[in-house]
């Protein structure tokens, strides 16, 4: 009874030393444990969790073997040795494991998704395999999920459609609609504005001048015309420079049309450029900390955040890296930022850090509709690349 209190305690500390990064601890935590209590099968599965993390991919195979052998009819082991095969790219032995979890346990959702995952990822099966991760992905947990997106986000980049990552980042973030609009509400407040600029401005011919041509710029902008508004906001800048309505605008604009080489040169025209720059290096010099990093971070973030989505798009990886991962040190923790890290964690090949993020990131806001766009991105990127090979 004493070895088995003992038994419980260790394995306990061992859970949250594994919860909060300490692996090496953790082993030694449950190795103690298993000391008093050898045939507890539950510590051989979480000490095997532990080593595979550590990519001491044999040692962890070895280790939940032990588990199946004392509980053979458990799905629960078969499944994580599943995982532990899929994590190590054994993709083999993976299905196997997960097809004796179906087995054992026909509804289980999570060796489903699994295996049909692995389908997409060897190829096979693609249209079969992507009906029943449509039918089951809502079954699935954030550590799935987040694999399943770090696959679908590769596929995305090594074919070259980063555009496609970045949809759901329009979709949660975008505020100008790109359709025409013909909403009478908003006609009618664009002819309140202009009675208001010209009461305010009518004193001044220099911003007059320069609302007349911002005036334009809306107007293009609510028909669809937006070539024609970004000429409009950029005269009503040239002639009056602190006209901050046309400079944000225009940055909506920019960013919206996704012309980012365009948005990254007129961002660096404006005066907040200079003070986000020199906040940046003061971040890379790590001169400055606490409290009062954190608030400059913080009130220029939206802005911080832009900019690491727009170099990340025009292929600048690293300074995309760098901005994202300032954001993220100093508290800006929201769903965008941490999927735009997990991208640039796959632009730079480290696939395990990018499930991090993107279970970060699922956790944090993004639902159900990101998982189901990005499948069916995917399948049709699959869908291209076998009908090339065909041809």
């Amino acid at each position: 009874m004493i070895n088995k209190i003992r038994a419980e305690f260790l394995f306990s500390k061992g859970q949250k030393q594994a919860k909060h990064g300490l692996l090496e601890e953790s082993i030694n935590s449950f190795d103690k444990a298993l000391s008093f209590s050898p045939c507890y099968s539950g510590i051989y599965l979480h000490k095997a969790l532990s080593l595979s993390t550590l990519k001491k991919y044999s040692d962890a195979q070895q280790t939940l073997k032990k588990a199946i052998g004392i509980k053979p009819k458990n799905p629960a082991y078969h499944l994580f040795m599943g995982v532990i095969h899929y994590d190590h790219r054994n993709y083999e032995e993976a299905f196997n494991s997960f097809e004796t979890t179906i087995e054992l346990c026909p509804d289980n959702y999570l060796a489903l998704c699994y295996k049909n995952l692995i389908l997409l990822v060897q190829g096979k099966k693609i249209d079969e395999a992507g009906d029943l991760l449509r039918q089951y992905l809502k079954h699935a947990n954030h550590d799935f999920q987040s694999k399943f997106l770090e696959f679908c986000e590769t596929i995305c980049f090594q074919n070259r459609k980063s555009d496609k990552s970045f949809d759901i980042l329009h979709e949660l973030n975008s505020e100008i609609s790109e359709e025409p609009s013909s909403n009478i509400l908003a006609s009618f407040s664009l002819a309140l504005m202009s009675f208001i600029y010209d009461l305010l401005y009518f004193s001044n011919p220099v911003k007059k001048s320069s609302y007349k041509h911002y005036n334009k710029a809306i107007r293009a902008q609510l028909t669809g015309q937006f070539d024609e508004a970004i000429k409009e906001y950029r005269e009503a800048l040239k002639i009056y420079a602190e006209f901050n309505d046309a400079a944000d605008k225009l940055i909506e604009l920019y960013w919206n049309k996704k012309s980012y080489h365009s948005f990254l040169i007129f961002i660096k025209e404006l005066p907040v450029y200079d003070k986000i720059s020199s906040l940046i290096s003061t971040c890379r010099s790590a001169g400055k900390e606490g409290k009062d990093i954190e608030r400059d971070i913080m009130q220029h973030s939206p802005l911080i955040f832009m900019f690491a989505y727009a170099y990340y798009q025009i292929g600048d990886h690293d300074t995309s890296f760098e901005l994202v991962a300032i954001l993220s040190k100093y508290g800006h923790h929201n769903a965008l930022v941490f999927y735009l890290l997990a991208l640039c964690y796959i632009a730079k090949n480290d696939t395990d850090e990018a499930r991090i993020a993107f279970k970060l990131s699922l956790e944090k806001l993004l639902d159900q509709r990101v998982l189901y766009n990005r499948l069916e991105q995917t399948l049709k990127l699959l869908d291209e690349s076998l009908n090339d090979k065909r041809g």
